[in-house]
């Protein structure tokens, strides 16, 4: 059972860590609404995919699935604006801060437990997360420390995603992984359509000047992703799933080096390091 979590949470997040890199050009070229308007529906097909593994017999309450995917819709125009004004690099690995509150909500609400040394592991991946995003260099100059563009609207992103995967724990336990996954993927695609709407868009305007090669592919990673991600909850604890489904950024920036050439500073390394080690110290008991 454990394997099979650790297997399907590496696998989410390999998934998690692509799609962020590729949203963010969108976000950069399309603006936050068009882009989370698009990375949702072009995620169905992924979604549609595993429908021959969901279970067969479901219950559907579909009150508590509107509203959280309302609430997530709301919370992911945050992250794509924080996509769109500073760098994925820096912007991904600062919203991993979120683990430490999962772990915390679980305790506190799902009666999970935490040795210490998955203690000692969450607080690495916290303290590396930090690093990441904090602006040491502006210490020498100003005295004081400061955030990257983008890094406060992370911050609030990874607050309002760990709140968010509390209740995607709950519902994917009452509704199954499969409902869970796919009813909150259609409120958000029909809420950011009704926002594009309320813009003043035209349908026209919606689909056109869209990447679809990036838009796509992120789309499609995230529906893939999130559909293991919440399979992976369903029988395995949230503090251990989204601890390592934190680790996307480690992708992400991969990738960001290459494509985007994006370089980190040496404490922003350090900080990478951090987080490497602390998802080793998860695995141990």
């Amino acid at each position: 059972m454990v394997a099979s979590a650790l297997f399907l949470s590496l696998f989410a997040t390999i998934c998690f860590g692509a799609a962020t890199f590729l949203s963010s050009k969108s976000a950069k070229d399309m603006g936050s609404l068009q882009t989370l308007f698009f990375f949702q529906l072009l995620g169905l097909p992924a979604d549609l995919l595993l429908l021959p593994f969901a279970p067969r017999t479901v219950h559907i309450d579909l009150l508590p699935i509107i509203l959280v995917g309302l609430y997530m819709t709301v919370s992911m125009l945050v992250w794509f604006y924080a996509l769109k004004v500073g760098n994925v690099s820096i912007v991904s690995p600062a919203t991993e801060s979120y683990s430490l509150l999962s772990v915390l909500l679980g305790i506190f609400f799902l009666h999970e437990s935490v040795g210490i040394l998955k203690g000692i592991g969450i607080i690495l991946i916290f303290v590396g997360v930090l690093c990441i995003g904090l602006n040491f260099s502006s210490l020498k100059k100003s005295k004081r420390v400061e955030f990257y563009t983008g890094i406060p609207l992370a911050f609030l992103y990874a607050i309002l995603l760990a709140v968010f995967y509390l209740f995607t724990t709950f519902l994917a336990r009452t509704d199954g992984w499969f409902v869970t996954a796919f009813g909150l993927r259609v409120v958000i695609i029909i809420g950011s359509f009704v926002l594009l709407i309320l813009q003043g868009k035209s349908f026209k305007q919606i689909f056109s000047h869209v990447p679809w090669a990036w838009i796509g592919a992120a789309g499609f990673l995230d529906g893939l992703g999130f559909s293991i991600f919440t399979l992976a909850l369903t029988f395995s604890q949230v503090s251990y799933v989204a601890v390592i489904a934190s680790t996307q950024s480690l992708v992400t920036v991969f990738l960001a080096y290459f494509f985007y050439k994006e370089r980190l500073k040496l404490y922003q390394i350090v900080g990478l390091v951090g987080v490497i080690v602390g998802l080793i110290f998860l695995q141990l008991h």
